[in-house]
């Protein structure tokens, strides 16, 4: 019966690429549970002039150079008859094995087997890298990410430690509480949401250890604990929340399935503009915290280390970081030819079968 079924899907799709005159390709890397490197591949086609985007398979490769990615991308299209001319499109990560200018797989396959190729890096991912090259640039920031990280683990390593803090946090009858999250390199969103958690549940997380302190004379949570009570924590938390908001929209306007490519360039300016603002004056979440700060105390618990300098600077410095890395990653002059080229290479705006 499965294979059936697979046989009717997949006679279905190679019948839709048959009749799409031209494809893309869109591919990334991943692993398996045996850590085998493999390609998934999905086919980009017009459909009844609508554009349709196809799972093909996901393939082991016995390595990431791009030679051997490059093999195995010809490999694919041909196996479902497509001449390598009609690949006009390749949707990639955007690192270098696969855009690099000299021997990148764009390369490769532009020269030797797709005249009229288009080399493409996706604009979310484009964003979440802007954020990241960011995070790393600014050492206070790259602290403050590890922080969040020790946190999650402290408290995902120990029940009881997780139990308490819950314990408190209902003491505390905060029912709007988000849950710890974990920063990672490969979710978008997650240092945001992990930024959240962490705002939320300050409080706690400073009551919490100061019993784990006091109870264990645990140093782990003394050290933790002590990071979470200078100054330059609550602020950067309240930082971070205003610019990765700012951020994310963007991440996630890219995200929708009928985004117009013409949008990209005044949602670019629109983010750059935003950031401008925040440069100039805080944003909703750090003044928040600016009108909760009374004595070198925010919620009641005494901050060491309030050095507002150093917080302005670290502001500084972080917001330009996002602002470079945004225009660095989405060049004035490509974006524009972009929106120029919006009405010839944007496929929904070509005529239906209705037309």
């Amino acid at each position: 019966m499965e294979e059936a079924i697979a046989m009717t899907i997949t006679s279905t799709i190679d019948d839709r690429i048959a009749n799409s005159k031209y494809v893309g390709v869109i591919v990334d890397e991943t692993t398996n549970i045996t850590v085998e490197k493999m390609l998934i591949t999905y086919l980009a086609l017009q459909h009844k002039g609508e554009p349709e985007t196809v799972f093909i398979g996901n393939y082991v490769i016995p390595s990431g150079t791009a030679e051997c990615i490059t093999t195995k991308i010809k490999d694919v299209p041909s196996g479902r008859g497509v001449a390598m001319a009609r690949v006009v499109g390749l949707g990639s990560d955007g690192a270098n094995v696969m855009v690099g200018r000299k021997a990148g797989v764009a390369q490769k396959m532009g020269l030797n087997d797709c005249p009229y190729l288009v080399n493409i890096h996706c604009g979310a991912h484009r964003t979440a890298l802007a954020a990241r090259d960011a995070s790393k640039a600014v050492s206070e920031i790259s602290a403050y990410v590890t922080t969040i990280n020790n946190i999650y683990t402290y408290y995902k390593n120990s029940p009881i430690r997780t139990h308490r803090l819950n314990e408190l946090q209902n003491e505390m009858e905060e029912h709007d509480l988000l849950s710890l999250k974990q920063p990672s390199a490969t979710r978008w969103l997650s240092l945001e949401r992990a930024v959240k958690g962490i705002r939320a549940n300050w409080v706690a997380l400073v009551l919490e250890l100061q019993e784990e302190e006091a109870d264990k004379d645990c140093p782990v949570a003394r050290g933790i604990r002590k990071r979470l009570q200078t100054l330059m924590f609550p602020a950067l938390t309240h930082l971070l929340t205003d610019v990765l908001a700012v951020v994310n929209r963007m991440n996630l306007t890219f995200q929708k399935e009928d985004v117009n490519i013409s949008s990209i360039q005044p949602v670019v300016n629109m983010t750059i503009a935003s950031l401008e603002d925040l440069m100039n004056g805080p944003g909703e979440a750090e003044t928040t915290l600016n009108e909760a700060l009374q004595d070198g105390k925010f919620c009641g618990i005494t901050l060491t280390q309030a050095d507002a300098q150093t917080f302005s600077r670290v502001h500084t410095d972080y917001i330009a970081e996002v602002t470079k890395s945004i225009k660095k990653r989405f060049p004035s002059e490509h974006v524009g030819i972009i929106a120029d080229l919006d009405t010839v290479i944007n496929a929904s705006r070509y005529p239906g079968a209705d037309s």
